[in-house]
């Protein structure tokens, strides 16, 4: 059978497929690509057994059907290698020879037999909910910088937790940092408890991928234990959930913050960058003194004899105040915020402080200070 694909199109999903792909020596399946040929429609599908993807593009020159495991790392740099352009691939039946043919220009390479590739899993749905784009992007900016990669002492710290209740919450902390987001809805549930999925941060990582448009719709449908994802029609993506229990992140962020500091977000994220050269490597610990107009970031390595301090405008009201941060932490939360100015909300040195955007309510940050030395 052979049939007719864009190199750069093919290139874009085989990119996209490979991220869900995985290195597992028992079932080598799992660092390939299936290909679904039927018709004019060319489906990818990868997994890592947790995540699993499916994404369609169009073909031409073909009514055959046929599916037959390709080698993605070398399909993938052919690809790279060839410009923006229509190609032939011919796959022999028996065999599973694939040849791609550009030109006078033969590439060969061996797939492998299609049956023995994991299930592709299947989904019925208790709970439909239709998000755009852009609201999912956003969220997942907005929360999954909080997100572990791995953390088998907590969890809940390895995936963003969506909580729908009226609204659609997404929730991620790693006991540093906490992250909610809010995309109003209105949502009518049966039941007055909240429904709570956690997803696990490949997955996550894996939507935002995939969204190419503000405005396509993202279909997210759940059941007790698994999510499936269906974007813009042409690409869908399973997965496990996190059977635990999230924190009650609620209850942890401060509802009586009244030390309001608004700031230029281009300068404190510059200051913070500039000042960390002068922290202690082993605490990445920086002061800041906020006093009436004026904020103050100081970093001092005592052992090396090194100090800097950092004076920046600021906006407040008779504030009084010296707390410290993990320099590194803190410039994680304020590179994500998108307006001109933030504001730091602060009570005392010890308790949590909040970062939040100019006029956006929709996100709300949090992060924990550290003990000063001095």
């Amino acid at each position: 059978m052979k049939f007719t694909v864009n190199t750069k199109e093919l290139l874009k999903a085989l990119s996209q497929a490979a991220y869900v792909t995985a290195t597992n020596k028992y079932i080598p399946q799992l660092e390939n690509v299936l290909f679904n040929i039927d018709g004019e429609t060319l489906t990818l599908i990868s997994t890592d057994l947790e995540v699993t993807s499916q994404i369609q593009i169009p073909i031409i020159d073909n009514t055959d059907t046929f599916s037959v495991i390709v080698p993605v790392m070398l399909m993938t740099k052919t690809m790279e290698a060839l410009p923006d352009i229509p190609i032939t691939i011919e796959i022999d039946k028996e065999t599973l020879a694939i040849n791609i043919s550009y030109g006078e220009d033969i590439f060969n390479m061996v797939g492998y037999a299609s049956d023995t590739f994991p299930q592709i899993p299947s989904l019925i749905s208790k709970l439909t909910i239709t998000l755009k784009g852009k609201d999912v992007l956003d969220a997942i900016k907005s929360t999954v910088f909080a997100v572990e990669s791995k953390d088998d002492l907590r969890p809940y710290s390895n995936c963003v937790s969506i909580q729908i209740k009226k609204d659609i919450l997404f929730y991620a902390t790693n006991g540093n940092m906490l992250s909610k987001y809010v995309i109003p809805e209105n949502i009518v549930l049966d039941s007055k408890i909240p429904v709570e999925y956690n997803i696990p941060k490949k997955a996550i990582l894996a939507i935002s991928k995939y969204i190419t448009a503000e405005d396509e719709d993202v279909i997210f449908s759940f059941n007790q234990s698994n999510l499936k994802i269906e974007i813009d029609k042409t690409h869908v993506l399973y997965t496990k959930l996190k059977e635990i229990k999230y924190p009650s992140v609620e209850s942890v962020i401060p509802k009586d913050n009244n030390i309001d500091i608004k700031i230029s977000k281009k300068e404190f994220l510059q200051a913070i960058k500039n000042i960390s050269l002068y922290c202690n490597e082993s605490t990445n610990q920086i002061k800041i003194e906020i006093k009436n107009e004026e904020l103050l970031l100081t970093a001092e390595n005592i052992n090396i004899k090194k100090k800097a301090v950092i004076k920046l405008p600021c906006e407040s009201e008779n504030a009084n105040i010296t707390i410290g941060f993990n320099h590194k932490l803190l410039s994680t939360i304020v590179s994500i915020c998108k307006h001109e100015y933030l504001h730091l909300l602060l009570d005392s040195p010890s308790r949590a402080a909040l970062i939040k955007d100019d006029a956006n309510e929709r996100s709300t940050m949090l992060l924990m200070p550290v003990m000063l030395n001095n």
